[in-house]
């Protein structure tokens, strides 16, 4: 039966309509997927302008990031990203009370985690709040146990904090990390000799910080750490090898005088004392061993001569004043070496302040501690010292206190409460 011609003519014309809205469909389709994919890219070069950013955050190029943050303080959606990066910026020129401003506006969630608990982490260690600073590093190895610079901050600020079994954990984990680097060896090694008196473990540790190659400026001093640790185990001829070779160093010539006279060699014990005097007479370590073998010759005058002009020079000096203790003894002296007994544990107290209140001057907003300091040292004589620390003191005033940070921060929001540490 044949269609009329009316009905072809309207089919013709539907075809035409269907052909033109899929056509106008599939432009629209077009049009939508360039436009979702020209903001994918941008989106996605802007997530790569901040990881740049970060990247240059940590070899320290602070140039290279203030570009950044140019170019990325204008997205609304990288605003908490653009206040990271200005934290880390103000971290690395140590204008920390700066800094905390900035990191408290981005929370630690999602891609910023990392950046913001660690860059948190290291403003708090710089203004010496080490117990938060702690807090937040404990968080980041708990969520990450390889973070290996986490973990070195957090093996110096236990350290500092006087906490050294969980120093030497973290270093021992660090090692296992990055097993060459011999700077972890070196750190442990002085823990081992300065803190914990174990000098065959110390001696062990500067091995092997020597047989991971450090710089030839640093190797010659982990020798000498060597040899002192050899030598306070009582391996004197262990610790001449170390430095039998000194020719320059003020140090290591005295340590190799003093090893040369356990081995009653005298006379090459003198040659080597007379080479390290010849750089710097007035050294501390070449006066008190020159003041120690003529204590053990009886020149006992010559002996409390050498260490009297030490103490004028710093009256604190207290194993000085224990050694000039023993000099009375040895003279018969007992009243002079029984005064001399109580001024060292005075001196020794003095010290021990001392240092507490250098501990606690890292704080950077607490002037009353940089008061004390400076008083201290208007008691010792030390009148410049004194006056740098006043001014210390006006400029902590100045400052005001540190804010406090929202209890958010220190809360372990992605750690189980089974979890067991490594």
């Amino acid at each position: 039966m044949a269609v009329p011609v009316s009905k072809i003519g309207k089919r013709s014309g539907n075809i035409v309509k269907s052909r033109k809205w899929k056509l106008s469909l599939a432009a629209g389709a077009l049009i939508c997927g360039v436009w979702v994919g020209i903001r994918a890219w941008q989106a996605a070069a802007l997530d790569r302008s901040f990881q740049k950013a970060l990247a240059a955050l940590d070899r320290k190029d602070t140039t290279d990031v203030v570009r950044y943050i140019s170019m990325l303080s204008d997205v609304p959606r990288l605003e908490a990203h653009t206040h990271l990066l200005r934290g880390g910026v103000n971290v690395r020129r140590r204008r920390f009370q700066d800094a905390l401003r900035h990191l408290a506006q981005s929370p630690p969630v999602g891609d910023l985690r990392a950046s913001a608990l660690t860059l948190m982490g290291e403003c708090l260690h710089g203004l010496g709040r080490l117990k938060e600073a702690i807090k937040l590093f404990e968080i980041r190895v708990w969520e990450a146990p390889r973070d290996i610079d986490a973990r070195r901050w957090l093996s110096a600020i236990c350290y500092d904090l006087g906490e050294i079994g969980a120093a030497i954990r973290h270093l021992e984990q660090l090692i296992k990390m990055v097993p060459d680097d011999y700077r972890l060896h070196r750190f442990l090694g002085r823990i081992y000799h300065d803190d914990l008196k174990q000098y065959l473990l110390a001696a062990d540790e500067f091995r092997r910080a020597l047989g991971l190659d450090p710089p030839p400026i640093l190797r010659e001093a982990i020798r000498i750490d060597l040899a002192q640790a050899l030598f306070a185990a009582g391996l004197s001829e262990a610790a001449l090898e170390e430095v039998e070779d000194c020719e320059a160093n003020v140090e290591g010539l005295a340590l190799k005088a003093d090893c040369l006279w356990q081995l009653d060699r005298q006379s090459l014990a003198r040659n080597a004392l007379a080479a390290a005097q010849q750089i710097d007479r007035d050294a501390r370590s070449v006066i008190m061993l020159e003041a120690r073998w003529r204590i053990d010759e009886g020149n006992l005058d010559q002996a409390v001569a050498m260490m009297r002009h030490m103490l004028e020079l710093d009256p604190h000096d207290f194993p000085c004043r224990y050694q000039l203790a023993l000099a009375y003894q040895r003279a018969g002296d007992v009243p002079a070496s029984r005064a001399e007994m109580e001024r060292m544990q005075e001196a020794k107290e003095f010290r021990t302040r001392l240092s507490e209140l250098y501990f606690k001057s890292r704080r950077l907003d607490d002037a009353d501690v940089r008061d004390e300091i400076a008083a201290l040292c208007e008691e010792v004589g030390k009148h410049d010292m004194a006056e740098i620390w006043r001014n210390a003191a006006q400029v902590s005033r100045s400052m005001g206190p540190s804010m406090e940070l929202d209890p958010k921060w220190f809360q372990r929001q992605s750690i189980s409460s089974t979890s067991t540490p490594l």
